[in-house]
């Protein structure tokens, strides 16, 4: 963890637990903070010395020179060896340890010991503010404390919380903390933060399907990026109209999901917002301003009771439904394919308009089931970001929590785009 401006710590962090671990949200982690900068500042004390004593402990004296200093005589030397008919003068070209430097080598090694204890022990960052963000979608979750001992307890538990970030008081931000998995969206297909803000390809978050996708047209003039989105940062412009984004779907068969934020440039000129599996699922923007969705080629469509604003962002929710086939006695008994059909579309966390046919439709255009293709499209200056796909639906209560989670993150000075405001 590096701090901003010319000096740096470094911060280890160190998983010491969870707390409150249960089957549906896996429990608060529990890290220690220390600021081991000192480890890598200036050599230890009392190595050098070490160092010197013990050569010149090792290094050694001639017995010879030993016998002159403590008088020792040539029949005690011989005696004191231990060996059956010693040589005096062989014993005496010996050398032996120096013994003067044998503590003075202890106590100095013992001082580098304990400066390197202290270093790898390092100082713990108590009672520090620690800012902490959801590294997905941008949302700030706001400041939390360490204790005395350095211990911070991270919100892995939170609903929507995927990966964490966190800022120190005083600058420096962490890398990402991939912990154990928080609530996060359960089930993610695909996940597309739109946050590369640079080139012509976005990649879906690593861990859920880990796709790809050209922006059509490639570069300049059709799509492009705005420097800050919803969050603050980055997010995909539509710079002209232009084909639409193409994304690898679940198969359509059985209940999908969509979630993104769309960027309302101007909502007075009438053009299509979404599509999934050829003409199965169509959301667009109708001539009066309002959303209008539809099923199976326009057979079944309802349109929406909330005036769109222009330069105002907006969280589209889709739940789809497609179940059926090929029936043999479908079509007056020749065959033919039948589904039934279920669209709802939520603005926010509020339930916009839902399309419930009475019976079984038949597809106009091809076969809704052979296509999981997923499009995006808008008109000059629309905006896309945190496009995702579950291979389920979102209850409304957890669509009214994602809602929540994402307009309260975007925290003036901390989550807060640049460009646009909430719709909801």
């Amino acid at each position: 963890m590096n701090t901003s401006g010319s000096s740096t710590r470094t911060v280890e962090v160190i998983r010491v637990g969870t707390i409150g671990l249960e089957k549906d949200y896996p429990g608060k982690q529990v890290v220690r903070l220390r600021d081991v900068s000192k480890l890598y500042e200036g050599p230890l004390r009392g190595l050098a010395t070490a160092k010197r004593c013990a050569f010149r402990t090792g290094h050694g004296i001639t017995m010879a020179e030993f016998c002159r200093i403590t008088g020792l005589s040539d029949e005690n030397l011989a005696q004191q060896s231990g060996e059956p008919n010693p040589n005096v003068e062989n014993l005496k070209s010996r050398h032996i340890i120096d013994m003067r430097f044998l503590v003075p080598t202890l106590q100095a090694t013992t001082i580098a010991v304990e400066d390197l204890f202290d270093r790898i022990r390092g100082k713990r960052l108590a009672g520090i503010n620690v800012e902490m963000w959801d590294q997905i979608s941008g949302a700030y979750l706001g400041t939390f404390n360490t204790d005395k001992h350095g211990t911070l307890i991270l919100p892995t538990d939170r609903e929507f919380v995927e990966v964490l970030q966190w800022k120190l008081a005083g600058g420096g931000y962490s890398d990402c903390f991939n912990g154990e998995r928080a609530a996060g969206m359960p089930g993610l297909f695909f996940y597309f933060p739109c946050n590369e803000g640079a080139g012509t390809t976005i990649k879906s978050f690593s861990g859920v399907s880990g796709q790809q996708a050209e922006l059509p047209g490639g570069v300049s003039p059709f799509w492009g990026w705005y420097d800050s989105g919803f969050f603050h940062r980055p997010a995909l412009r539509i710079l002209q109209d232009a084909e639409p984004l193409q994304l690898m779907g679940a198969d359509p068969l059985g209940r999908r999901s969509f979630q993104f934020l769309w960027y309302c440039a101007d909502p007075s000129r009438a053009h299509p917002l979404f599509a999934y599996s050829l003409d199965a699922f169509k959301l667009q923007v109708n001539n009066t301003g309002v959303l209008e969705g539809s099923v199976l080629g326009g057979q079944e469509s309802t349109q929406g009771r909330t005036p769109l604003q222009p330069e105002t962002w907006y969280l589209i929710q889709i739940n789809a439904e497609l179940v059926g086939g090929w029936n043999p006695q479908g079509g007056g008994g020749s065959g033919a394919y039948e589904y039934q059909v279920t669209m709802q579309v939520y603005l926010g966390g509020a339930l916009e308009l839902s399309i419930v046919p009475a019976g079984s439709l038949s597809p106009l255009m091809g076969v809704p089931g052979s296509s999981t293709l997923a499009l995006l499209t808008g008109v000059e200056n629309d905006g896309f970001d945190e496009i995702r796909h579950l291979p389920r639906w979102l209850y409304p209560t957890e669509i009214t929590s994602y809602a929540t989670f994402l307009k309260n993150g975007r925290v003036e000075s901390k989550s807060q785009g640049s460009l646009g405001s909430p719709g909801w």
